[in-house]
């Protein structure tokens, strides 16, 4: 997978409030807090632990850079206290950074 391609996986994992959380990378569908995002139990998560869950490699610390960029800050500051709206937005600029500099490359 490509960073463009992790990026729009994880945003559309994450889409529906349901399947987000806070305060953790993710939760079981009771509730409870997770250690990963790859866990099999997981059924919500936050902006880390859905790239975490799409795709755990050198991919997942690339599009991390473009969460990072898109905000200026760590991207779960913004999962933890800014809520899911700004958490899709970081995602989309994040995406939107990711393919203005792949078709740079070109």
């Amino acid at each position: 997978m490509t960073t463009v391609e992790v990026l729009r996986a994880a945003r559309e994992l994450i889409s529906d409030p349901a399947k987000w959380t806070q305060g953790a990378y993710a939760r079981d569908e009771k509730g409870f807090q997770l250690c990963t995002g790859y866990d099999t139990g997981a059924t919500c998560w936050c902006a880390i632990g859905a790239l975490e869950h799409i795709y755990a490699s050198m991919s997942e610390l690339e599009a991390i850079r473009y969460l990072t960029l898109a905000v200026s800050e760590w991207p779960a500051k913004v999962n933890d206290h800014k809520g899911h709206a700004a958490v899709l937005d970081m995602y989309d600029r994040a995406i939107a950074l990711a393919e203005k500099e792949k078709d740079a490359k070109c």
